[in-house]
This record gives C-alpha cells, sequence and structure tokens, in this order.
C-alpha cells in the first residue's frame, strides 16, 4: 500500500470526520472534500493532497490568509506574490464577489500599482514569520 505523510492536523481531521487510515490516498481525499462541500467550501482534490503532505492550515481554519490579501492587484499578482493557484484567487474573487482588480496587470507595474505590490510582498513576509512552527509529520499508511 501507498505510503505518505500526513500532518497532526490531517491526522485529526482524519478522526475528526471517521476517515480510516486504511482507506486509499484517493478516498481519503474524496472523502475529505465532501466533507469540505457539506461546510460549503470546494476545494480541489489536488488542494488537499497538497496539505494533507504539507500539514499547511492558516489561523482561518483554510489553506491560505484570504482576509490578509489585497484583492485590489490583479489575480496574477496575488498568484504569484502569495504562491497561491491562479484559478484559486479567481475563483475566491468571483465567489466572494471581491470585485475587479483596481489595476489591469502589468509586468512592469508603477506608480501606487507597484507599491501597492510591494506592501503585499511585506504582507506575506509578515505572514510567514507570524506562522507557528511547523507540525512533526506522523508516517502512516495510507
Amino acid at each position: 500500500m501507498k505510503k505518505i505523510e500526513i500532518s497532526d492536523v490531517t491526522f485529526e481531521l482524519l478522526q475528526k470526520f471517521a476517515i480510516p487510515l486504511e482507506d486509499t490516498p484517493d478516498t481519503i481525499i474524496r472523502k475529505l472534500a465532501e466533507q469540505a462541500l457539506k461546510a460549503g467550501q470546494v476545494v480541489s482534490s489536488q488542494t488537499i493532497l497538497s496539505h494533507i503532505k504539507s500539514g499547511k492550515k492558516n489561523r482561518e481554519g483554510g489553506p491560505y490568509p484570504w482576509s490578509r490579501i489585497n484583492f485590489k492587484l490583479p489575480n496574477a499578482d496575488l498568484s504569484r506574490i502569495w504562491g497561491i493557484n491562479y484559478q484559486s484567487v479567481k475563483q475566491r474573487r468571483t465567489t466572494h464577489k471581491l470585485g475587479p482588480s483596481a489595476w489591469p496587470f502589468s509586468p512592469d507595474p508603477v506608480g501606487e500599482y507597484k507599491e501597492a505590490m510591494e506592501r503585499e510582498k511585506l504582507n506575506v513576509i509578515a505572514y510567514n514569520e507570524s506562522k507557528p512552527p511547523p507540525e512533526i509529520n506522523k508516517a502512516s499508511d495510507v
């Protein structure tokens, strides 16, 4: 059976939703996605898999600190700066009716747009420095 590393956070989720560790990785991912959907969250299987392996979880209970992100910036910039999939940023903007960005995307930003990008980069650094230390992963047959 395939082995993957799971974090304490993932282990707790599996216990909370009574998902057996003996299930195949695909089954575990599907069951976690179903639980997220029941809670009103749409999460891709790839996102779930990456978080099972990394144990990422922010203070908001999800994989990304959405409330800290400056949606005045274009999706492409936010995706690159925060390391979030472009489609996830786009979906968040649409689903939560956050409106269009204040500036059109430009590979060479100037003025207020450039300043906003620099502030957002500092925001990422501040967020990463404020995260608790990484959890110890448990090896498990999954």
